[in-house]
């Protein structure tokens, strides 16, 4: 699983691609190593199961790395508000302890860029800034789609 670190006011936040289900153990040890201590997976079911992602949960789990699931379709945006809110909110404070969080969408380029966003203007980072810190880490521009962008 590839990383990108985005420069971030607290903690260490980074986007990234899914892993590979026949990769999970190594990428998971992968994490571990990195100190990750939270996993926020953007796929949907549909995608879980083509991907045979179905263990990454408990896997990370059992590896101490906390997994979150928001299922957000491709090229989307979360369907509703308040989950997504609470589910920001969480990975911000972990942001806030000092922590490190993942997020990961199929490719870590749309759905992971705004979610990372969002989370980075909860720490005060302005909206347009902190679409340009991920981009600046991933090395293209993000969030894919003006509805991404406007949700941020």
């Amino acid at each position: 699983m590839r990383l990108y670190w985005v420069d971030t006011p607290a903690g260490r936040l980074a986007t990234a691609p899914a892993p590979s289900g026949s990769g999970l153990d190594r990428e998971v040890g992968d994490l571990v190593r990195d100190e990750v201590s939270i996993v926020l997976s953007l796929l949907t079911t549909e995608e879980i199961a083509s991907m045979s992602l179905h263990q990454a949960g408990r896997t990370l789990e059992a590896a101490g790395i906390t997994f979150r699931n928001l299922p957000i379709p491709d090229f989307g945006i979360p369907d509703t508000y308040d989950e997504a809110d609470d589910t920001i909110n969480e990975l911000t404070d972990a942001l806030r302890e000092g922590r490190s969080v993942v997020v990961h969408c199929r490719g870590g380029i749309g759905r992971s860029s705004t979610i990372a966003a969002a989370i980075l203007t909860q720490l005060g980072v302005a909206p347009e800034d902190a679409m340009s810190r991920i981009t600046d880490a991933r090395g293209i521009t993000v969030p894919e789609t003006s509805a991404q962008r406007m949700w941020v």
